[in-house]
């Protein structure tokens, strides 16, 4: 099939794009354009295939003509990402891209956001102040007394016409409110897009910024028992999270809340890296999940695809058990499973199951934000195992230099090991030889005589 070619330009997203060169420059509010042309070249193309053309795209319609197509309920590539940093850009993007959507002969817009009424308000308003060259915008204020008189009076004029925007937040009442509109509406009859603009339900209440002669000063005091990343994101807003701006930027918290921001920080990072550059060869979803941290909010992220650990790091426990009677037994279970492997350099390949049972036997004492956890480790072995990975390696270093009496590592504070409880050689060696498989590295310590 042809590509159904689309329009470029036009009064709404020409007078949109003028209005951000002022704001961002014209440098990034081009960017912006060439992001929206890609997303709704795609749009048009999905819709096509679909539906057959002549209803959007260039010298359309903006009438659905034919009746679907596809099998599925929802069908492939009709789902799509906007994804980036927090202020980068997404929100003016999705406008863009609805602009420019219009300019094709999509004919309904709706937008979702959050629970929020403060929020989805705002969100409602900046959609409706950035487009100011048709179609109509309506929230859901408008139509949650009377949304069958709503649909006639209101959207049937335009819908064919200008076209309508339709802006709801998620609350369950108001989303069957905007379902009524579209049915009495009749909506299906029109090319649709729906964005889902989900803003944060970031609470300001325990923070205090205020304007200083030479830049943005922030105590930040709020501290929830269970910390979800994205609202965390959010909050960077108020205290100036852009590298170019820390000269002006003076942050105070206290040191367990810095931790945490960290831990978030590289868990950001790291999923960035996973993604890689190639958005049409993504094979992981590593969201790292800290024992007080949380990535989004239970209703956003199905918890069952969620990968635990960053792929290719090195974890290890910032405060093994060591005392007597706490490992023991344990120590001498231990001892008998790794009779047989005695050569420090040395990296066997044992089944899983095998390591996983080596584990059972090992403790040690979670330490908020750290990476390892002894069920979640072994949680993510057997996770792996049942994907069809069966085999890993296996080190043991007993001390080399005291003749496998131990290593004499100095007992250290949480977070204060680069590399765990050895080298870091050891652990990049294990990398490099065999970075497709997970590698058990454990190491004898000397014990103290009291």
């Amino acid at each position: 099939m042809t590509p159904t070619q689309i329009k470029t330009n036009g009064d709404c997203i020409d007078r949109l794009i003028k209005r951000l060169e002022k704001k961002i420059g014209e440098r990034e509010a081009n960017q912006l354009k060439e992001t929206a042309i890609e997303i709704v070249q795609n749009c048009v193309r999905v819709y096509s295939e679909n539906f057959g053309n002549g209803d959007v795209g260039k010298n359309s319609t903006g009438l659905v003509s034919q009746s679907y197509k596809g099998k599925d309920a929802i069908t492939n590539g009709t789902t799509g990402l906007i994804y980036g940093r927090v202020q980068s850009g997404k929100t003016n993007t999705t406008i863009a891209t609805l602009a420019l959507a219009h300019e094709n002969n999509f004919r309904c817009f709706i937008i979702l956001t959050s629970d929020n009424t403060w929020l989805g308000k705002q969100t409602a308003n900046r959609f409706n102040n950035q487009v100011q060259a048709d179609p109509v915008f309506f929230d859901w204020e408008a139509w949650k007394k009377d949304p069958h008189g709503f649909a006639e009076t209101k959207i049937a004029p335009y819908i064919k016409d200008t076209g309508v925007v339709l802006v709801s937040t998620k609350n369950g009442h108001h989303l069957d409110n905007l379902l009524t509109v579209l049915r009495a509406a009749k909506i299906k009859c029109v090319p649709t897009l729906i964005f889902d603009d989900e803003a944060d339900n970031a609470s300001l209440n325990t923070n205090e910024s205020k304007q200083a002669k030479k830049g943005m000063v922030t105590y930040y005091g709020r501290d929830a028992k269970q910390k979800v990343m994205d609202t965390v994101h959010q909050h960077a807003r108020m205290y100036g999270y852009r590298p170019q701006l820390k000269d002006v930027t003076h942050l105070f918290l206290p040191e367990h809340i810095l931790d945490a921001f960290r831990s978030i920080h590289e868990a950001d990072e790291a999923m960035r890296q996973a993604i890689g550059d190639d958005i049409y060869n993504i094979k992981l979803q590593p969201v790292w999940i800290g024992g007080n941290l949380k990535p989004t909010r239970s209703n956003v992220l199905d918890p069952s695809v969620i990968d635990v650990l960053v792929p290719g790091s090195l974890v290890f426990p910032q405060s093994p058990a060591y005392k007597k009677d706490e490992i023991e037994d344990n120590f001498k279970e231990i001892e008998n499973l790794l009779k047989h492997y005695q050569d420090n350099n040395q990296y066997y390949e044992v089944d899983i199951e095998f390591i996983i049972k080596i584990l059972n036997y090992t403790k040690s004492h979670y330490v908020l934000s750290e990476k390892w956890k002894d069920k979640r480790i072994i949680k993510r072995l057997t996770n792996i195992k049942s994907k069809g990975m069966t085999k890993g390696r296996l080190n043991v270093r007993r001390g080399e230099r005291n003749n496998n009496e131990g290593l004499d590592m100095t007992r250290k504070d949480p977070f204060e090991w680069m590399f765990g409880f050895g080298s870091g050689r050891w652990s990049l060696e294990a990398k490099e030889k065999y970075p497709d498989v997970p590698t058990l590295i454990i190491c004898y310590q000397k014990g103290e005589k009291t």
